[in-house]
C-alpha cells in the first residue's frame, strides 16, 4: 500500500512538472497573418522534450524535432516561429476561412509522454473599405443634432469622389474633393470638417420633419458607392403643469376637480391619476402646428364634503421623465360668489 501512493504520488508531481500553454480563442483576418502561441514548461529535470506537433483536426501542419528539424505540410502558409525545447509557435499567413477551428499544440517528451493545449481560431473577414455612422440619434425640437459619418480605407489606391448625405429621396448636403460643398439650406445644414475620410453632417435647428432615415453615401473610384444609414428619432421636452379646481362644491353632480397639462411635448405624455375616492378620467389631446402634442387631463367625481383636503396626484410620463404632481382638493359645502373661475 505504502509503495502505491508513492508511485501516485510520483504521477502528480509528473503531471504538475509539464504543463503546454496556448491563446484559448485566437482572431484570423482572411488574407492576412495570425500567430499561433504554444509554449511549453517542463520542472523535472529528467524529462526531455522530443517533439512539438501542431493539428488542425487529423492534418498535421507543423513538426518540430531537436534532432530531426522542421517538418512542414504547406511551407508557403505555415511557418514555425523560433522553435525551441520550451516552444513552437505556429505562423498562418495568408488566412483562408478553411483554416477556422479547433487547433492543438501536442508536446511529446521521454519518458513522459504526449501533452496537450487547444486553441480554437475564428475566421472573419476584414472590409478594406466601411462607412460608420451612429446608428440612432435624438434631436431635440428647436436644438442642434449632429449625424458623423467616417470612412475607413484600407485601400491606397483607392479615392473618395464624392459624400453625399440623403434624407429619403431628398439630398441635403454633398462634400467633393474637386467641387466642394453643396448644401440644400444652408441655414440648417452644414458639413463639418469634410475629407476624405469622412463628413459629418449637422442639423440646426431641428424640426420635426427631420425624423426619419438618413444615408451617408461615400462614392470612390473605382471602388463604388458605400452607404451607411442613420435613424433619428426628434423629440421635444414638455411643459407640465397640475391645479386643483378651487371652484368645486358639494352636490350630486360629477364635477372635474383637477386637471393635468403636459404641453408641446413629442411623443405626446402619458397622463394617469392617484386617489383613493373613485372618479372617471376626462383626457383630450391637440396636434400643435409644430409637430408637439398638448395632452391634457381632467379627473371627474361626484364631490361630498369628505374629499375637501384630499391629496390626488397626477403622474406625467414621457420620453425624458416621470412626473408626479401632488394636489390638495377643494370642496366647499355652498358656492361662494366671489370663487375663482374653475382651473383659475
Amino acid at each position: 500500500m505504502h509503495l502505491l501512493f508513492l508511485l501516485l504520488g510520483l504521477l502528480c508531481s509528473v503531471l504538475q512538472a509539464q504543463e503546454v500553454s496556448v491563446t484559448n480563442k485566437v482572431t484570423g483576418i482572411i488574407g492576412e497573418e495570425v500567430i499561433l502561441p504554444c509554449t511549453f514548461t517542463n520542472t523535472d529535470p529528467y524529462m526531455r522534450m522530443t517533439e512539438i506537433m501542431w493539428m488542425h483536426g487529423s492534418i498535421t501542419l507543423a513538426v518540430y524535432s531537436p534532432v530531426l528539424g522542421i517538418h512542414l505540410r504547406d511551407p508557403l502558409r505555415f511557418q514555425l516561429v523560433e522553435p525551441s525545447q520550451s516552444s513552437a509557435t505556429l505562423k498562418i499567413s495568408p488566412v483562408t476561412y478553411t483554416d477556422e477551428g479547433e487547433y492543438v499544440c501536442e508536446v511529446t517528451t521521454f519518458p513522459g509522454g504526449p501533452v496537450k493545449a487547444t486553441t480554437t481560431m475564428v475566421v472573419k473577414v476584414l472590409q478594406a473599405q466601411e462607412v460608420s455612422v451612429t446608428n440612432k440619434v435624438t434631436g431635440i425640437i428647436g436644438e442642434e443634432v449632429t449625424l458623423p459619418c467616417t470612412f475607413t480605407n484600407m485601400d491606397p489606391s483607392l479615392r473618395v469622389t464624392q459624400i453625399m448625405w440623403m434624407h429619403g429621396s431628398i439630398t441635403l448636403a454633398v462634400y467633393s474633393p474637386v467641387l466642394g460643398i453643396y448644401l440644400s439650406d444652408a441655414m440648417r445644414f452644414q458639413l463639418v470638417e469634410p475629407s476624405q475620410s469622412g463628413a459629418t453632417l449637422k442639423i440646426s435647428p431641428v424640426t420635426y420633419t427631420d425624423e426619419g432615415e438618413y444615408v451617408c453615401e461615400v462614392i470612390t473610384f473605382p471602388g463604388g458607392t458605400f452607404k451607411g444609414t442613420t435613424t433619428m428619432m426628434v423629440i421635444a421636452i414638455p411643459q407640465n403643469s397640475a391645479e386643483a379646481n378651487s371652484s368645486v362644491v358639494a352636490g350630486d353632480q360629477e364635477q372635474a376637480v383637477a386637471r393635468c397639462k403636459s404641453a408641446n411635448g413629442r411623443p405626446p405624455s402619458r397622463i394617469t391619476w392617484h386617489l383613493s375616492i373613485p372618479g372617471n378620467v376626462s383626457n383630450s389631446m391637440i396636434n400643435n402646428s409644430n409637430g408637439t402634442y398638448t395632452v391634457v387631463s381632467q379627473y371627474l367625481i361626484t364631490p361630498t364634503w369628505l374629499a375637501d383636503g384630499m391629496t390626488i396626484t397626477c403622474i406625467i410620463n414621457d420620453e425624458f421623465t416621470n412626473d408626479s404632481i401632488p394636489l390638495n382638493l377643494s370642496v366647499q359645502l355652498w358656492m361662494d360668489l366671489h370663487s375663482p373661475p374653475p382651473f383659475g
